[in-house]
This record gives structure tokens, C-alpha cells and sequence, in this order.
């Protein structure tokens, strides 16, 4: 058994499950149909020179047990903004303990891990979910003391969350988590990653950028279910899939191969449209009967009240998880 990215598992496998009756009214899943996207930040907006980062000297940490090979590989930024980012570059997972350390993201949060459209997403299209936003995840964020963790360019999904949380102003940690070969870098901090003609920009209101490995969108997905793992350790998480191309069917596959549950959000466009008529009952589709047979895909309604959509999903983030021993069974849909 293989786990996107190369991870091994163990035979007895097991997750912490979120309690589900925050989610009761809501249709369990059935099929999709697949419909092509565009990467998280394949640039329909203009890509932001590597003259608007400027950095300041690596991080000189006190060794508490810090590998030697991180000193070079942590790092602020400051965007022309006037934001600064901690950020880091890491190049295997079995170092997430001791980077999220480094980062001052070691204790146990709980998680949101947002994923959806990014440039592939119009400007009717993100107008008509930008309320979602500022109204229900980042007040609910803020509230419950949750970290978000997301694909980390300035587009669509990344670009809406980053805003309204700089507008709010909150103070949750915004993560980003971006392949290095599809992402605009400054060459004074990455001298060793040449110039990408089709690199994206980073969007300059998280707080926290993790850099991993990869040159194509998607590289960083698998990697995305990793790190917002290893931030909420015991406590809940789960993913909101608003819009989406292509690069969300492997975020919605990587956070159900994390036994992560899904807000699909019906009525934000694409994959999740498409995601949603699945949990209606449409069964036409071979990998999504395989994702909503989980039970771990669950439908909200973009139109739903504010204060609807809000106890939802403070209600999964507020509930402690409980420990879940997949059978032999789940572990055939999900792998």
C-alpha cells in the first residue's frame, strides 16, 4: 500500500475521525463527472516579480536539537506589502515535526485545509464566494483558534483567504504550501532553483509559507495533506472545497487518504458542482463512487445562512476527534 508521494503505511492502519453529527441534514456522497482545471496559479493574473520579495538574513535559531541542514532552509519574507512570512523549504516529511517547531507551529490546532479554484476561477465566479470568506472561514477560524492550510499562490481560493483575513485583521496562522518549481522565489534566498517562466506568485497575507518539492502543479498536493496532519496531531480538521480544476480531485483524494472529511461547497462552480451532483445520487463517474463511498464527502450549500454555514463547520472544529481503524474494506476505497 502506497500513499501518494511514497509514504509507506502500516498494515493496521488507523486516523482520528471527526464526529460527523456536526454534519447531519447534509446528503452522503454517490459520483462525479471529471472535467479538466488549471493549476493552483497558472497565471491568469499577473505574475508578481521576484522584486517584490525582499528578504532579511536565514533565521539564526538556537539549536534545540535543530538538524543542521535547516539553518540554510528557514527563512522570512517580506513582501512588498510589508508582510512577512516565515518560511521554509523541506525536502521529506519525516522532518515536519522539527520545521513546524521551527516555525512556531508545533502545538496541535485545529485545521482547515482549504482547496478549490485558483486561476482557472473568473471574477464572477470569485466575487459570488468572496462572502464565504469574509463572513464564515476566517471569523470561524479566528474563533476556534484554527490554522489554514492551503496551496499558497496569489490566486483564486488562496488569494480570497489571504484578503479577507488581512481585512479582518485576524491572527490565525495561514500556511502555504507551494512546489518549489511553480512558484516565483527571490534568487538571493534560492540560487540553486533557476527563474520560472510560468511561476506563480505567493500570496503576501499568510503568515507561514512551506516550500516543498516539485516543478507541476499538483506536486505540492499530496503535501498539503501532510502538513495540515502534522499541525493538527489529535484535534480536528477538515478540508472546504470551494470551485476547483483539476488539482482538487487529488486534494479532495489526498484528504480522504488522510481520513480528513470534505465540505464540498455546491453551488461555488466546477469540481465542486460536479462533486455535489456525485452526492445527490449521480453515480456515472468510477473515482468519485470511489471518494463519496467513504463516507467522508459531505455537501454545503454556498446559499446556506451565515449562521448555518458557521456552527457547521465550528461544530467540526470544536469536537474531539475520536481514534478509527480502517477495515480492509475502507482501506480498498481509499487506496
Amino acid at each position: 500500500m502506497r500513499l501518494t508521494g511514497g509514504n509507506h503505511l502500516p498494515k493496521q492502519l488507523w486516523w482520528y475521525k471527526s464526529d460527523h453529527s456536526c454534519l447531519e441534514g447534509t446528503a452522503l456522497h454517490e459520483s462525479a463527472r471529471k472535467r479538466p482545471g488549471l493549476g493552483r496559479g497558472m497565471a491568469s493574473l499577473a505574475p508578481l516579480q521576484a522584486a517584490a520579495y525582499t528578504t532579511l538574513n536565514p533565521h539564526i535559531l538556537q539549536q534545540i536539537g535543530k538538524p543542521s541542514r535547516f539553518m540554510e532552509q528557514v527563512f522570512e519574507l517580506n513582501f512588498s506589502n510589508g508582510h512577512q512570512a516565515k518560511t521554509v523549504r523541506i525536502q521529506r516529511s519525516t522532518d515536519l515535526p522539527a520545521i513546524l517547531h521551527w516555525l512556531g507551529l508545533s502545538v496541535a490546532r485545529p485545521t482547515l485545509v482549504l482547496v478549490g479554484g485558483a486561476s482557472g476561477m473568473g471574477k464572477a465566479a470569485l466575487e459570488q464566494v468572496r462572502s464565504l470568506f469574509q463572513e464564515v472561514l476566517v471569523p470561524v477560524a479566528e474563533a476556534t483558534s484554527a490554522a489554514v492550510v492551503d496551496g499558497g499562490t496569489n490566486a483564486g481560493v488562496m488569494q480570497l483567504v489571504g484578503e479577507a483575513r488581512s481585512q479582518a485583521p485576524a491572527t490565525f496562522p495561514l500556511v502555504g504550501v507551494a512546489a518549489t518549481g511553480t512558484v516565483i522565489l527571490p534568487q538571493a534566498i534560492f540560487p540553486d532553483l533557476p527563474p520560472s517562466a510560468e511561476g506563480a506568485p505567493l500570496e503576501p497575507n499568510h503568515t507561514h509559507f512551506v516550500l516543498v518539492p516539485g516543478a507541476i502543479w499538483g506536486d505540492e498536493s499530496p503535501w498539503i495533506a501532510r502538513v495540515a496532519s502534522a499541525i493538527a496531531g489529535p484535534l480536528p480538521s477538515f478540508t472546504l472545497l470551494v470551485n476547483g480544476g483539476k488539482i482538487a480531485w487529488q486534494d479532495v483524494s489526498n484528504s480522504v487518504r488522510s481520513h480528513r472529511p470534505v465540505l464540498v461547497v455546491a453551488g461555488s462552480g466546477r469540481t465542486a458542482d460536479e462533486l455535489a451532483d456525485a452526492i445527490r445520487g449521480d453515480r456515472s463517474n468510477d473515482r468519485a463512487v470511489r471518494l463519496v463511498n467513504t463516507g467522508l464527502l459531505h455537501l454545503v450549500e454556498l446559499h446556506q445562512s451565515i449562521e448555518h454555514l458557521t456552527q457547521q463547520m465550528t461544530c467540526i472544529l470544536t469536537t474531539q476527534p475520536t481514534a478509527h481503524t480502517l477495515t480492509s474494506e475502507e482501506q480498498k476505497l481509499v487506496f
